[in-house]
């Protein structure tokens, strides 16, 4: 006789429920059915399984009426597949398109910035150059009123150059700064005596010095520069300090040669020289 106690005794089993698609696997095992010794048992068991039976039965029922439905869905599903092919594509071109858009905007935005740049730095640049124009305007104005005795125009043309802005001043007076400073350096050479220590290399302390104000020059007015012209602008500032740097190492080698006599020492170099090679070829 079956344990009626174990989850598999007939009594525990739930009737299958009704409906379609309301079918599930029987709980009744092959083990259970072989394990059943009384009639009664079997029956039940027999009866259980007519139940489930015809539950199945439903739902094959079900299935089979919708096998038209599904058919011509299946039917529908492979007829859009080249209209997804076709949409698949369009939708990868339309990205390409957005993308190519994307950079050509970017690009314009760029070149848009550039320009807005440059403009700013062009209204910069012109309002420095209004501003070195009025500084010699303020300059010229204050000699003539000095000439004139007019002192009232005279201050009025001071008052509107201390308004100017500062680095516009600055950058205006290194040329004569360089010049000047220059001077004065080779005028404490001149009158170094010649028995002090660094009498030997005082032309070169002198160009040292001079080559020393001009970095420092660049290296203070080099953001200046930048700023208001842009980068790379430097070079054009450099240019004029250079031609102001030659010419001001002239001056310097012209009183070397002049003091220490170099074209009468070089000759007196060579004479000695052509000298000893001419003992050297009479003692061959």
């Amino acid at each position: 006789m079956a344990d009626l106690d174990s989850p598999q005794k007939l009594s525990g089993v739930p009737p299958p429920p009704e409906g379609v698609g309301g079918g599930r696997c029987s709980e009744i095992s092959t083990e259970l059915i072989r394990s059943l010794t009384e009639l009664q048992e079997l029956e039940a068991v027999y009866e259980r399984l007519c139940g489930e039976e015809k539950v199945v039965e439903r739902e094959l029922d079900a299935l089979l009426e919708q096998q038209n439905t599904i058919e011509s869905k299946m039917v529908t599903l492979h007829r859009m597949g080249p209209n997804l092919q076709l949409i698949e594509g369009d939708a990868k071109q339309l990205a390409g398109m957005i993308t190519f858009t994307c950079n050509l905007a970017e690009n314009v935005s760029s070149k848009v910035r550039q320009l807005d740049l440059a403009k700013n730095r062009l209204y910069q640049a012109i309002q420095r150059a209004d501003d070195i124009l009025d500084l010699k305007f303020c300059m010229d104005g204050v000699q003539t009123a000095l000439r004139n005795e007019d002192y009232e125009q005279a201050a009025a043309h001071i008052h509107r150059y201390l308004c100017l802005d500062k680095s516009v001043i600055e950058l205006s007076r290194q040329g004569k700064e360089v010049a000047s400073k220059a001077e004065e350096n080779l005028l404490l050479v001149l009158g170094t005596d010649m028995s002090d220590r660094r009498a030997a290399v005082i032309f070169a302390d002198t160009l040292t010095l001079l080559f020393e104000g001009i970095a420092r020059i660049v290296e203070t007015h080099q953001p200046i520069v930048e700023t208001y012209y842009g980068p790379g602008r430097l070079y054009t500032l450099i240019k004029y300090l250079q031609v102001e740097c030659d010419r001001q190492v002239e001056k310097v080698v012209d009183k070397f040669i002049k003091q220490r006599d170099y074209h009468q020492q070089v000759s007196r170099g060579r004479l000695q020289v052509v000298w000893k090679q001419t003992l050297a070829s009479d003692t061959e």
